[in-house]
């Protein structure tokens, strides 16, 4: 017999979680090690700073598991986003998911930009509690954030449409829902166009 494993993509369906550890030794002590942390499946998630001197985290990213459901746990929000993403990935992902985690990812950077910049004059421990406060209320944003996208994603593609409320998605602004459907450059290579219009009942 051969002993052997398939290989595997990093992001799968039933991802757990991610993280990425950066060491920087030319950075002060407190702020040489950083964690950033992927709840869920690592395509569809926001990876979250933590520095490794921290003295706590912020609570979500402590509690929950797969077998009980809780809106308190960071996971449970990025895997009911996941889950819910399967509707329809290439759409959800593409529209909805990718550009929000762009936007909070790139929000964490300046953050720590701005974390680097103003402990130079504080000494370890409050440098400490300082970085701790302002990664843990970046990371109880995050979560908010991502709980608010779950609500609007079940509203926005209930029913099998795409629902537009005050036209905030479209545009023109378009009110009424519309059907998903197939793209163009994708009918045009099928025979859709020649397919059957009516069919005779038997």
């Amino acid at each position: 017999t051969m002993v052997g494993a398939w290989e595997r993509a990093l992001s799968v369906f039933y991802q757990v979680y991610t993280y990425v550890c950066t060491v920087d030794p030319k950075k002060p002590e407190p702020i040489k090690g950083l964690v950033w942390f992927g709840p869920d499946v690592s395509y569809t998630s926001v990876f979250t700073p933590f520095y490794s001197t921290m003295n706590k985290l912020p609570a979500s990213f402590q509690t929950g598991g797969p077998q009980k459901f809780s809106s308190k746990a960071a996971w449970w929000a990025f895997d009911f986003i996941n889950s819910w993403s399967r509707l329809n990935f290439q759409l959800i992902t593409n529209s909805d998911i990718k550009p929000l985690q762009k936007e909070l990812e790139q929000n964490s950077r300046i953050m720590l930009a701005n974390i680097e910049e103003n402990i130079s004059s504080q000494n370890k421990d409050e440098v400490i509690n300082y970085l701790t406060k302002y990664c843990n209320d970046n990371g109880n944003m995050i979560v908010e954030r991502w709980w608010e996208l779950a609500a609007e994603l079940v509203a926005k593609y209930a029913d099998g449409y795409i629902n537009l409320p005050n036209g905030q998605y479209a545009t023109p602004n378009i009110e009424l829902p519309r059907t998903v459907g197939y793209p163009s450059w994708w009918l045009d290579k099928t025979n859709y166009k020649q397919g059957p219009t009516t069919y005779e009942m038997k």
